[in-house]
């Protein structure tokens, strides 16, 4: 898909651009952020981040009485229509997001605090491709300003991206040189095995919306030990997950998780289809574990720890020798998502969590379902009651009546 075919007209483009620059010049006014801006052709001379801090006072001080403010006095002499268009400015929302997906006219950004949100956003001055690639997702964003703009989401054209780590651990790990030290090349096949085990988790839980007890090991439960590469079928677009209602189902693998999942699956390249798929990776448990499957295997404790010593981790030993790991515990999988948040640097303000917490995919999937099938889709998809969808999305349909009732006001309030 072409950049231009996810970014709003050339027309729209202008019009955004020369409104948000009236707004800026505005600020600046108020505030004197830049001392040489005064007009808007001063601010065109400026490059986009030179006008960052401008930018960031806007959303730093009373936005919506900036906004409100701008609107009444109109220094541009702006027209009804344009005014009208900035004053729905005032339902900005900025923060940190989650870019997961590209579609055809836009990128789906997911904001995992509670209640958690989905937003389908079209750039309207820096294409998303320029800042990362598609096969980089999913990208968590920073100091993100999403606003509606006739009838669609755009953000502003400032924007932070952070850590794409396991592109680059896989990128290193597959261009290493023929001749590197093989513990060298172990090390960086290890790096990339977690980096891209960790983006396949990250994928699972935020598109198939499976509860993170069907997906992963609970060391009280033997029936649930996690998937396995045998229950998944990426041709099919399917996975069977021991469900909460007590019984083998099948769950969807939507087409965004499919490529992690394949190539986190060929890099593994698992000896049996009896392997998790997230297996731990927590250096005591592999040890112990191979420790002892080898030495029933009737090797003895020299020559043990002779064959580890040929290995940068357990982990790489146990798959020559298939020896199965355990998954990764629900526990374990919270502990990877806070550590990915920390290292992306992304703050969640959440009274119980400080980080992206496993059942905020399944919310946000559940969101972004309801607003596109309503409420009986949803359901199916998510394993759950349509009476229970309703009430956990209740907030949808209060909005949408909202809306209805606006309008009818303002046809009431229309006729003479």
């Amino acid at each position: 898909m072409s950049e231009a075919d996810r970014r709003l007209s050339e027309e729209s483009e202008q019009r955004f651009l020369d409104l948000y620059a009236h707004l800026l010049v505005y600020v600046n006014d108020r505030f004197e952020v830049i001392e040489e801006i005064e007009t808007v052709a001063d601010l065109e001379q400026h490059y986009t981040d030179e006008l960052l801090p401008l930018r960031n006072t806007l959303y730093n001080e009373s936005t919506t009485d900036l906004i409100e403010d701008f609107v009444e006095q109109n220094p541009p002499e702006l027209s009804e229509a344009d005014l009208e268009q900035v004053a729905a400015w005032t339902d900005f929302v900025a923060g940190e997001f989650v870019a997961v997906r590209y579609r055809a006219d836009d990128a789906i950004f997911l904001d995992w605090t509670e209640p958690p949100k989905a937003y389908a956003v079209r750039p309207a001055r820096l294409p998303f491709t320029e800042v990362w690639d598609e096969s980089a997702l999913p990208v968590p964003v920073s100091s993100v300003v999403l606003l509606p703009f006739e009838d669609q989401i755009v953000y502003d054209g400032w924007i932070g991206v952070k850590n794409i780590r396991a592109r680059y651990a896989v990128e290193a790990y597959t261009t290493l040189p023929e001749d590197t030290d093989p513990l060298d090349k172990q090390r960086a096949r290890y790096a990339a095995l977690k980096a891209a085990r960790d983006r396949a988790l990250v994928f699972v839980l935020a598109y198939t919306a499976v509860r993170v007890g069907e997906l992963l090991r609970d060391p009280n439960d033997p029936r649930r030990r996690g998937v396995r590469w045998e229950d998944l079928s990426l041709d099919d677009g399917s996975m069977d997950v021991y469900r909460k209602k007590q019984q083998w189902d099948a769950a969807s693998l939507p087409d965004p998780v499919i490529s992690p999942l394949r190539s986190y699956r060929q890099l593994m390249d698992p000896p049996t289809g009896r392997w998790p798929v997230f297996p731990t990776f927590d250096q005591r448990t592999l040890a112990g574990l191979v420790q002892d499957e080898l030495a029933d295997r009737g090797e003895h404790t020299e020559a043990i720890a002779e064959r580890r010593e040929e290995y940068a981790r357990d982990l790489l030993l146990a798959l020559d020798e298939d020896i199965r790991p355990p998954s990764i515990t629900t526990d374990g999988t919270r502990s990877i998502l806070q550590r990915l948040s920390e290292a992306a640097e992304i703050d969640i303000d959440h009274p119980k969590h400080d980080y992206l917490a496993p059942h905020g995919g399944r919310r946000g999937m559940g969101e972004v379902l309801v607003r596109a099938f309503g409420y009986t889709v949803a359901a199916r998809y998510l394993d759950n009651s349509e009476e229970m969808v309703r009430e956990r999305y209740s907030h949808i349909e209060a909005g949408e009546l909202g809306d209805v009732a606006t309008e009818a006001l303002e046809e009431i309030d229309s006729i003479p």
